[in-house]
């Protein structure tokens, strides 16, 4: 925490996070059928030692999917945490946010993975037809790992795509 924090903008969407350090380009294993609806998508993450974990994510959409949910997006990144191997005890709730007029939603939650307690943070913005998405995960006794899951979220801002 007492390090200098990376401020950097991931993907092509106009999407910046403040994080303990810069994330590397990553990918995101997506099922056929989901991969047709999309137009482009960028993923990018970080995992420490002590388990802190980042995962990035902007996605455009086809312009055949019509239109993007929130709702549905939360509910596809709950499922998708919940079904994950080793997964028990699997607990969300979740709140409206706006970020620079961009309607978003801030899920808080916690599970056991594999019998360790993991806490995390899943913030989810989408206009038009992007989708922005950045989860933190970190262990339930880490309080730095706490601290630092909330700067990273707080510290989101999206361009708005007029603006790009």
């Amino acid at each position: 925490m007492d390090q200098k924090w990376v401020k950097t903008t991931y993907g092509d969407f106009g999407l910046t996070v403040e994080t303990p350090v810069k994330l590397a380009k990553g990918d995101l294993p997506v099922p056929e059928n989901v991969r047709q609806l999309l137009d482009k998508m960028d993923a990018y993450n970080y995992l420490s030692a002590k388990g802190f974990k980042i995962l990035i994510t902007s996605i455009r959409y086809s312009p055949s999917v019509g239109s993007v949910s929130l709702e549905g997006a939360a509910d596809g990144a709950s499922n998708e945490v919940r079904g994950q191997k080793g997964v028990s005890d699997f607990t969300v709730t979740q709140e409206s946010i706006n970020k620079n007029g961009i309607a978003g939603i801030v899920q808080k939650g916690s599970l056991k993975q594999n019998g360790t307690r993991v806490e995390f943070l899943n913030a989810i913005l989408s206009q038009g037809l992007i989708l922005w998405q950045v989860w933190v995960g970190y262990e339930s006794d880490d309080e730095v790992g706490r601290i630092a899951a909330k700067r990273v979220i707080d510290s989101i801002e999206i361009k708005s795509q007029n603006q790009l």
